[in-house]
């Protein structure tokens, strides 16, 4: 939806606003990748209620503690308020797990 509505306003020739729905999207993807871009972005579908599973090694997979901080940061941003989720997804309990391994993948086993 973010990146629909840089290109509406595009098309519609309303260029302040697509620059402005444009620097939401680049602090969106600043934030995300702070703390790693597949982990935190697989994070954050699983915050808005989309769970995507832990990222595949040898990339890492974030911490609860990093996982509240991603969560923070997004909402500092406005992130919850452009993608209007319902606040029951946005409560301290939707938390996504810190992502385990249920089982080892044989191509990275020692």
């Amino acid at each position: 939806p973010l990146y629909h509505k840089v290109l509406r306003a595009f098309e519609q020739g309303d260029l302040s606003t697509a620059r402005d729905e444009q620097l939401k999207a680049v602090r969106m993807v600043e934030v995300i990748a702070r703390y790693g871009f597949t982990a935190a972005a697989k994070c954050v579908m699983g915050l808005i209620g989309v769970e995507c599973g832990p990222a595949r090694p040898p990339l890492g997979v974030l911490t609860a503690v990093r996982i509240e901080q991603l969560r923070d940061e997004l909402a500092a941003i406005g992130f919850f308020d452009w993608i209007s989720l319902p606040d029951s997804i946005l409560s301290p309990q939707r938390m996504p797990a810190p992502h385990v391994p249920l089982r080892k993948d044989p191509v990275f086993q020692e």
